[in-house]
């Protein structure tokens, strides 16, 4: 008799699953299947120490370390806080002094292809490098970590069990650095005094750290959410998961994956297309009046080449994807820097940004000039405020749709359903009462 009844609810809920299906276009059904559920965080073959539990440990302790700024009072989680979906609620991000670009959440980083707004790095652990050095983020150097490892006891274990030694700094500047384009900064300068031995030691360490932290940030995923639990009903039919999304957040579906045309860029379990648009922003203005016309990844693409610290360097674990198992991060760069076109098409695009959490990280878009979902909503759906195209031929993704007040609330709602729970404890500072 049970195993009647258990066929007869398994019927039931296949009936149900092939009629919530066949309610939906096609093409809106398609769009919704691929973007749930989340795949697995991929394999890093430039990080040795990508899934080592013990790196992970070592940069979930410097994620939150002050003691890697200049004035000791800002960590990656200033910028980064968990508490603020891994951002920092801020129209444009603030270290050592403000830098006019949005910080960007780190939810599901690791299945990032390319990172910053302008893709300027192609792995994790060489996007960790730059805050700590950069003079308006954290403002640090890399032989200043290398002392303040060796004066850390708890750093400096931590430190050696993974990489073994620390460098012996006897003899080196009391704190260096290259420095872009600065001949003459005293950092430079300083980094220039040392062996070049002193300085590929110096910057193994920061590599190490960074892949440490990388290790860390992996682990930062998303849960699952309403929409999640609405496509599983999709396919299995249970009645509470198909309920999971209530009527105006299934008109926001229909939506995002039709007419209003935001899964052209948004679409997969990330909600991004990993790529860079030109996404019409209205122009800031200079003292002069005149617009700013912001270069995005036409300079990220010459930055990543010229990095030192790519993929393809002499500090990846497998350059170019050599090794066994070959290239295998999930939709990344990695062993493609050679075939970046950097063409002037490239003039002013920047990343298209995941949506899951899109709810909980106001505000938005690489300069946060919209301070509710609804307002960039209305941008994309009328485009009033948006700038002439820079060329002729220009992507034609962007066209007005002019949606109702009723859809702009729809989408709104939809996008609110890819939320989930904050970050557990198991990924905020040690020993915090």
């Amino acid at each position: 008799m049970a195993l009647v009844l258990l066929s007869v609810g398994c019927a039931k809920d296949s009936e149900r699953a092939a009629s919530a299906r066949e309610a939906l276009p096609s093409d809106v059904l398609a769009g919704v299947l691929r973007a749930s559920p989340l795949p697995p965080v991929p394999t890093d073959p430039t990080n040795a120490f990508a899934d080592d539990p013990r790196a992970a440990h070592f940069g979930r302790v410097l994620f939150y370390d002050e003691r890697f700024s200049a004035n000791g009072e800002i960590s990656c989680a200033t910028c980064h806080d968990p508490d603020l979906a891994w951002a920092d609620g801020s129209v444009t991000a603030a270290g050592l002094s403000s830098f006019g670009l949005h910080t960007p959440s780190l939810w599901n980083v690791a299945h990032n292809r390319w990172f910053f707004w302008d893709g300027r790095a192609d792995t994790l652990w060489s996007q960790a490098v730059e805050p700590w050095e950069h003079p308006n983020e954290m403002g640090g150097d890399r032989v200043s970590f290398v002392r303040l490892l060796a004066a850390d006891e708890e750093l400096s274990g931590l430190y050696t069990e993974l990489f073994g030694p620390l460098p012996d700094a006897q003899g080196w500047p009391a704190a260096a650095k290259p420095v872009s384009g600065g001949g003459s900064h005293p950092m430079q300068m300083a980094w220039d005094e040392m062996t070049e031995e002193s300085q590929e030691a110096a910057t193994r360490v920061i590599v190490n750290l960074a892949k440490s932290v990388a290790a860390f940030e992996r682990l930062i995923v998303t849960s699952e959410t309403a929409f999640d639990r609405y496509v599983r009903g999709l396919r299995g039919g249970d009645p509470e998961d198909l309920s999971a999304l209530g009527p105006e957040e299934l008109h926001g579906m229909e939506l995002f994956f039709s007419d209003a045309r935001c899964h052209l860029c948004h679409h997969g379990p990330f909600f991004t297309d990993l790529e860079f648009h030109d996404v019409r922003l209205p122009y800031e203005t200079g003292a002069d009046g005149e617009p700013i016309r912001e270069m995005g990844r036409w300079d990220g693409i010459q930055a990543v080449l010229k990095s030192p610290l790519n993929s393809d360097g002499v500090y990846s674990d497998s350059p170019a994807g050599e090794g066994e198992g070959g290239p295998v991060i999930s939709g990344s760069a990695h062993g493609h820097l050679e075939y970046l076109l950097r063409s002037t098409h490239t003039k002013g695009e920047f990343k298209t940004p995941g949506l899951r959490n899109v709810g909980k990280t106001a505000p938005y878009t690489h300069r946060g000039i919209y301070e509710s979902l609804e307002q960039v909503i209305v941008h994309y759906s009328e485009l009033a405020d948006a700038p002439p195209k820079r060329h002729k031929d220009v992507e034609e993704i962007l066209v007005p749709v002019h949606l109702t007040e009723v859809e702009v609330a729809a989408l709104a709602a939809f996008l609110r359903s890819l939320d989930s729970p904050v970050a557990g404890p198991e990924l905020r500072a040690l020993n915090v009462d």
